[in-house]
């Protein structure tokens, strides 16, 4: 099942979504109709998008072995095409005399030279060998930065391949992690704080309105105290900020990041 379609199965359609946080007494009577509607498509965005983020990290604990299965198969493979590489090139040497036969051979069939034909085959051959290397490193991107092995990061430098933005993801977060909540606490908090102002409404209750956005993501653990409590933190330290590599779907580990 893909992203979007776990978030809707966790989150009710946008009607019934407006239709249930419109009836908040901390709304009612406070904005016009089309005002209220406007602010909680705004919220739903937020909260399809607080809901992918937790999907996202719960994705990256199965996808990062998956990654390094499919990087071992292709180092495999690069293998096999080294090691035939190897046997070609070592026949010339070991048997230049049946070499000149074999050349005599296709000459006289009008065909090309055997020699010939052999260093082909080698120079495709080490080709091959050398794409499955990028295609390896290109693999090794798709591990989280922050989960990278030192192997995963000199494969990739060999190859001069993008870091993606490496420094905004230092963190692997875990399931369950409070840091999706309370970036979600944020955003929900700044935007009823900017339609207040936009529509020179002061919009109380704030932490019962992001507890019944919990509540309508399926999540009804979250308590107005807690939120409260975390508004209180944020006024003091500022809004969280949330950035997060996207997991990378099954066996879509190498499109898209071609030199």
């Amino acid at each position: 099942m893909d992203t979007l379609t776990r978030v809707m199965h966790r989150l009710k359609p946008i009607d019934d979504f407006v239709d249930a946080m419109s009836a908040l007494p901390q709304l009612q009577g406070k904005l016009a109709k089309d005002e209220i509607e406007g602010l909680l498509h705004e919220l739903y965005k937020f909260a399809r998008l607080k809901i992918s983020y937790d999907i996202e990290i719960e994705n990256w604990s199965t996808a990062i072995p998956k990654i390094r299965r499919s990087g071992k198969v292709m180092r495999g493979i690069k293998k096999s095409f080294d090691q035939a590489a190897d046997r070609f090139a070592s026949i010339p040497k070991k048997h230049p005399v049946e070499v000149r036969y074999l050349d005599d051979l296709t000459l006289a069939h009008q065909e090309p030279r055997f020699s010939e034909a052999l260093e082909e085959i080698l120079r495709s051959l080490r080709k091959m060998g050398e794409d499955a290397a990028l295609v390896e490193a290109m693999i090794a991107t798709n591990v989280h930065p922050a989960k990278r092995t030192e192997s995963e990061k000199k494969l990739i430098a060999a190859h001069r391949l993008s870091a993606r933005h490496e420094d905004e993801y230092r963190q692997f977060l875990r399931p369950k992690t409070p840091a999706v909540d309370h970036w979600f606490i944020g955003v929900a908090a700044d935007h009823l704080e900017r339609v207040g102002k936009e529509t020179g409404t002061r919009i109380r209750g704030k932490e019962k309105i992001i507890a019944r956005l919990f509540e309508m993501m399926g999540e009804s653990g979250r308590t107005e105290e807690s939120i409260s409590k975390e508004l209180r933190r944020q006024k003091t330290e500022g809004r969280p900020n949330l950035s997060l590599p996207l997991s990378p779907d099954d066996d879509n580990y190498g499109p898209d990041l071609l030199p």
